[in-house]
């Protein structure tokens, strides 16, 4: 890469972030203007448990997109998690909880030995074991059953600083700790090596089946601590527990900056990308929006962000 590419690649990926910014500064404004609650304590809070949320159910996903690859199942995985959690906690107690992220071990690795070994395309794959875990979470809780807690898990989000949801905490705490894994350790770099050129990377010495299996690991281990934080927060687990999360995390990461392409973008921009679909979700749901139209912007969403995104950042730098 020449230093004149260089230099435009940096420009390019610098004005995509103006109009990311000028975007979220214009919602703002627009939802303000049009709910004068939308300032409001109460509010501000619920729209930082919102992006929290939202964000946790994207980390992992941000990695295997770095990767250029697809995972599908984590709002299933996340779900079969919490489920497992909630059922073997009053019998195993705390032990239940370094299991129920281990659920989320084996799901990635299910997903990461079809796609590296079997050779099976990773939209395909995991768009299978989304619908295996959302079939076992359906045969663990019959008839929409709730898995109440009886206060096990309440340490996890007890208040660590007044007026902060300890949601959010979590949210930010994993975005700097995964932001300094993806840029200043050998993993992180043959994550966007690998995503950036697989042959290149080859030549390099980089074992790209190994990282790819510990990329699909890492993602299912986030999906598994997600569902777990979830079942702390909601105090209990359906099977819905992650049906709002299906698709729109693939929108996050992507609108954030980090493109189905692959090797560019990381959880840093995860984040912008989180806070600005919260931000319009939280925004149409005060306004009075149907039910109807906030689906409809969440298919919108999908289909501008993997359509145009994607293909105007690729040629970027990270």
């Amino acid at each position: 890469m020449n230093e004149e590419s260089s230099h435009a690649r940096v420009q390019r990926y610098n004005k995509y972030d103006v109009a990311l910014l000028a975007l979220i500064v214009l919602v703002l404004a627009l939802f303000s203007g049009i709910s004068k609650n939308f300032l409001s304590m109460f509010n501000l809070t619920t729209l930082m448990i919102n992006f929290s949320i939202l964000f946790l159910a994207s980390l992992g996903g941000t990695f295997v997109i770095m990767l250029g690859a697809l995972d599908l199942s984590y709002s299933g995985v996340l779900t079969l998690s919490a489920i497992l959690t909630a059922i073997l906690l009053p019998l195993m107690g705390l032990w239940s909880v370094p299991l129920g992220i281990g659920l989320g071990c084996a799901f990635g690795l299910a997903n990461a030995l079809l796609f590296v070994k079997a050779k099976i395309p990773s939209f395909l794959v995991t768009l299978g074991t989304l619908y295996v875990s959302i079939g076992l979470s359906n045969l663990a809780t019959p008839g929409g059953l709730s898995i109440p807690l009886a206060g096990q898990l309440d340490f996890l989000l007890g208040e660590v600083v007044p007026g902060v949801h300890t949601l959010l905490i979590w949210a930010l705490g994993l975005a700097g700790l995964f932001y300094f894994l993806s840029r200043y350790t050998a993993f992180g770099w043959r994550i966007y090596s690998t995503g950036s050129s697989e042959s290149a990377s080859i030549l390099n010495g980089v074992n790209v089946g190994r990282v790819r299996i510990m990329t699909f690991v890492l993602s299912g281990a986030l999906a598994g601590t997600t569902g777990i934080l979830l079942l702390s927060y909601f105090g209990g687990a359906t099977s819905g527990l992650g049906a709002n999360l299906l698709f729109i995390p693939l929108a996050v990461v992507v609108l954030g900056g980090t493109p189905l392409s692959g090797g560019v973008g990381g959880p840093h921009r995860t984040v912008v990308g989180a806070f600005l679909i919260a931000v319009i979700l939280n925004g149409l749901n005060l306004s009075g929006a149907s039910p109807g139209v906030v689906t409809l912007f969440k298919g919108v969403a999908i289909i501008l962000t993997t359509t145009i995104v994607s293909r105007e950042i690729k040629s970027l730098i990270m």
